[in-house]
């Protein structure tokens, strides 16, 4: 089941005018997706929703102009408040790589561990290339940007991914668990090994589990004894999975161990 997440994320995409920018903030594929669209002078922005990890984020796209004499002194308002930053470029157009430079050196003097994605546009003109596998790994390289992809606006292919990469690399980077998910499993767990723990206690709550285990078709164990040890073992497993989940910091890798729990109970 999808449930809604109630935290918004603020992103900021900046790239040259060519880039595609003006066909993002216009187009269908981006307003069919929106929930709202609006302008404000120097940026273009919009609420999305996507689906990450069974649970529906919201981000606040601000799509900046590249206007330097008119809006410079706004891009690091535009930057404030912001978890993640996209930098678009046109990969038939080797000059608006390099003059991402510039927006990427902004953004980090904001906050210097804001997730940054790499995006390369226009992928519909694989013809025209003009930015190298070389060029693209030299400028990651040299201003140390790890996660970078290409799309196209034009035919819609990687849109959505490149919302969906930015969402991750956010939670990723603010550590983030809801913390009523996690309150939620935590009590389901202690509810099962309280019950198993019950169970494998007292010869009358011994003789209803033998019972249990006949109407079970005798639950994939060939005697009773082997049965006791499957389940003093799960209760061992739950414990462990509790404090994994405890522990976790991000939340895929607490979805990881909810899996693990969820085939325990089943």
């Amino acid at each position: 089941m999808v449930t809604e997440y109630s935290k918004l994320f603020k992103i900021c995409l900046f790239g040259d005018k060519d880039v595609g920018k003006e066909t993002l903030a216009k187009s269908d594929f981006l307003n069919r997706l929106a929930v709202n669209y609006m302008t404000t002078t120097g940026a273009e922005f919009t609420f999305r929703e996507v689906e990450f990890c069974g649970k529906i984020i919201k981000l606040h796209s601000w799509i900046i102009s590249d206007d330097k004499e008119r809006f410079q002194d706004l891009w690091k308002g535009f930057i404030k408040g912001s978890y993640g930053i996209i930098l678009m470029y046109d990969i038939t157009n080797a000059k608006t790589l390099n003059r991402l430079s510039e927006w990427y050196q902004l953004a980090k003097n904001y906050r210097e561990d804001i997730p940054i994605l790499l995006v390369g546009n226009k992928l519909d003109l694989e013809m025209k290339r003009d930015v190298s596998i070389e060029q693209l790994e030299n400028f990651k390289l040299n201003y140390e940007i790890s996660e970078s992809m290409e799309i196209s606006l034009e035919t819609g292919e990687n849109v959505e991914k490149m919302f969906l990469n930015i969402a991750s690399m956010i939670f990723s980077k603010e550590k983030i668990i809801e913390k009523t998910l996690v309150e939620i499993i935590i009590w389901i767990i202690d509810r099962s090994i309280k019950t198993k723990k019950e169970n494998l206690e007292g010869k009358r709550k011994l003789k209803k589990l033998r019972k249990f285990w006949r109407k079970k078709h005798f639950e994939g164990t060939e005697s009773f004894e082997e049965y006791l040890d499957n389940q003093k073992e799960i209760v061992l497993n739950l414990i462990e999975y509790k404090n994994e989940i405890v522990n976790a910091k991000e939340l895929p890798e607490m979805l990881k161990v909810w899996e693990k729990v969820k085939n325990l109970l089943n």
